[in-house]
């Protein structure tokens, strides 16, 4: 990943985390497992942050949708919930 994308991503995750932290709370109802869980999707998010517009996490478009993201994440993780 080239330092500008780097860069972009980590200001993403400082500015949309606090928001995708609360929808993974509502989504899983306990908040250790929601930390894991927007762990586990930004993990991923990470890994395609830097291909090319439209690329998908699971027919999810990753930087259009960032909450959606962490809805592919929790249906198909192997956290217990």
């Amino acid at each position: 990943m080239a330092r500008h994308d780097e860069a972009l991503f980590v200001e993403f995750v400082h500015v949309r985390s606090p928001a995708l932290y609360r929808t993974a709370c509502l989504l899983v109802g306990d908040r250790a497992l929601a930390e894991d869980l927007l762990q586990q999707a930004l993990v991923q998010l990470y890994a395609r942050w830097g291909w090319p517009a439209g690329t998908c996490i699971g027919g999810v478009l990753c930087a259009d949708h960032p909450r959606s993201v962490i809805d592919f994440v929790a249906t198909t993780s192997s956290l217990e919930v």
